[in-house]
C-alpha cells in the first residue's frame, strides 16, 4: 500500500515473468540474474509508479490539462499577437498534444530524442502561457 501511494522509486526490482524467464535461464544458465531495475509501461504508468498516487497523479493530470491551458489562452489573445506568435503557439499546442498521444501508447518517454522534443515543446508552451502582452 506505501509504494501504491508513494511511489515505488525508479529503482523498483523488475523481474521476468512467463516462457521469458525459462528462456532466458536456459540459454545462460540458472546462475544468470533475472531480475533489473526499471520502471512503467508507459509514461504515465511510470509516473505512478515511481511517484505513487499522491505525488504522480497530480503530475499526470496536469499533463493532461497543459495543451489544453495553452488552446484557452491562444483563444484568449488571437487577435493580439503577430502571424509568427500564432504559428509558435499552434505548433507548440498541437506537438504537445501529439507527444501525449505517443507518451500514453509508446513506452516511456520512447526514446531519447522524443524525451528532447518533448522537452522543447513543453518549454514553448510554457513561454506561450506565460506571455505577457
Amino acid at each position: 500500500i506505501w509504494g501504491a501511494l508513494f511511489g515505488f522509486g525508479i529503482a523498483a526490482k523488475t523481474y521476468w515473468s512467463g516462457p521469458e524467464v525459462n528462456e532466458i535461464i536456459r540459454v545462460l544458465g540458472e546462475y544468470f540474474d533475472t531480475t533489473g531495475y526499471s520502471y512503467g509501461h508507459n509514461v504515465y504508468i511510470g509516473i505512478l509508479y515511481v511517484g505513487g498516487f499522491i505525488l504522480g497523479f497530480p503530475i499526470v493530470v496536469f499533463i493532461f490539462l497543459l495543451p489544453f491551458i495553452g488552446l484557452v489562452k491562444f483563444k484568449k489573445i488571437y487577435s493580439k499577437i503577430n502571424e509568427s506568435e500564432k504559428f509558435i503557439a499552434l505548433f507548440a499546442i498541437s506537438s504537445a498534444f501529439g507527444y501525449l498521444v505517443y507518451g500514453f501508447f509508446a513506452g516511456t518517454f520512447g526514446d531519447r530524442s522524443m524525451s528532447l522534443y518533448y522537452g522543447l515543446v513543453l518549454g514553448l508552451l510554457f513561454r506561450f502561457i506565460y506571455l505577457k502582452i
